[in-house]
């Protein structure tokens, strides 16, 4: 919950839901959804349906408008078979997921394909001289060449775009700057102060574990840390490839249009990949929320106030 509130609390968050945009409902279900994950997941109960369903929907709803992020939902597969009460049901459970992935990606496969088959020259007007089906070909045609290009993205960009200014502390075009080199440079002291100790916050908040594991659940965690670390990747593969068919330029060796703020939905899940038992808070639980609560507050606060009042 905590690292929840964190991640609600960062400045581009609350940034994009005071906007009239689907990023809210993104972000927030998709939270929504692995949170019930994990606290189904780690349960030593049998599996909830109720809880269940409700994680499921969330996941499904909140990527109806970007259908990238679904590969989350694969999540589920983790299910380890005694939170069922029979093999019959843990194989129908993990096969209707296996159905709703293959329903969500088909969402934006088929298109695609229609696109391709029909010969229509689809893409997005913004990126220019765009076109999915001219785009898609140059990847098929030059698989390793496009597989370096991806990874060069990913990269490079890996670092800021998890915890740099630019998703963090991310208000569209206020607050920054074009230098003469083309790049961005965030302008006004508060975010660059008010949040570098947020990126370090809402990482170490996680990494701050008060219980205590056995083996079985060491192990269990531990997969879940493969499989969310899996999941990310292939999830900001995904959002690259698209960005690349549908707003980069034919036969370019560079993606365009990708946004930090693509990441946010992905930061809970990386977060989750810290929780150890190493890193341990002596303080009072309350006390430590509080503070918590308190230094996001006094980040996000530092940056709006430079940014509208100052």
């Amino acid at each position: 919950k905590r690292t929840l509130m964190c991640v609600g609390l960062l400045p581009t968050t609350v940034f994009l839901f005071s906007s009239f945009t689907y990023d809210a409902f993104v972000i927030a279900l998709l939270m929504l959804g692995i949170a019930l994950f994990v606290t189904e997941y780690l349960s030593e109960e049998k599996i909830q349906t109720k809880r269940t369903m409700v994680s499921i929907l969330a996941m499904v709803v909140g990527c109806f408008s970007k259908a990238v992020y679904i590969p989350f939902l694969a999540l589920y597969w983790l299910m380890p078979k005694d939170k069922f009460y029979s093999r019959r049901q843990k194989n129908l459970f993990k096969a209707g997921i296996f159905v709703l992935l293959i329903l969500m990606f088909a969402s934006f496969i088929l298109p695609l394909i229609g696109n391709v088959t029909s010969g229509a020259e689809v893409g997005d007007y913004r990126g220019g001289d765009t076109s999915q089906t001219s785009q898609l070909s140059m990847i098929l045609g030059y698989p390793l060449t496009y597989t370096g290009v991806l990874l060069k993205s990913l990269g490079t960009t890996f670092a800021s775009y998890f915890i740099g200014s630019k998703v963090l502390a991310n208000y569209n075009e206020d607050g920054e700057a074009v230098q003469p080199d083309g790049s961005v440079k965030v302008t006004f002291e508060g975010t660059a102060i008010g949040n570098s100790g947020t990126r370090v916050l809402y990482m170490g908040e996680n990494a701050s574990d008060t219980e205590t594991y056995d083996a079985q659940m060491k192990r269990k965690i531990l997969m879940m840390k493969i499989w969310n670390a899996v999941l990310i990747f292939g999830t900001a593969c995904l959002v690259w490839t698209a960005l690349y068919l549908d707003f980069t330029l034919v036969g370019s060796m560079v993606i365009n249009g990708v946004s930090p703020r693509y990441y946010l939905p992905l930061i809970f899940p990386l977060s989750l990949i810290f929780i150890n038992q190493k890193v341990r808070c002596s303080m009072k639980l309350e006390n430590y929320q509080s503070l918590i609560a308190f230094l996001m507050l006094i980040g996000t606060g530092i940056s709006i106030y430079c940014l509208m009042l100052a």
